[in-house]
């Protein structure tokens, strides 16, 4: 956020598009690829967010509880 200037860093703007959706994209190239780290990654998103019903902005909680997430609140990023 500090580097480019957005009101917005890269898990809140994963809550925005939404972790079913960043899901789905990375399972399939984690299994195209044979990825294992991504794979990892795609079984932390399944088990510790999409089962738990944190899919994000859409649900109120993905990485940030919304709508006041804390990327937005005053001192975030010092």
């Amino acid at each position: 956020m500090l580097g480019t200037g957005s009101p917005i860093g890269p898990f809140g703007i994963l809550d925005v598009v939404g972790l079913g959706t960043v899901y789905h994209i990375f399972k399939t190239e984690a299994e195209r690829t044979g990825n294992e780290e991504k794979m990892k990654f795609v079984n932390v998103l399944k088990n510790q967010f999409i089962d738990a019903g944190k899919l994000g902005v859409s649900s109120g909680e993905g990485f940030y509880k919304y709508p006041n997430p804390t990327f937005q609140g005053k001192g975030f990023l010092k």
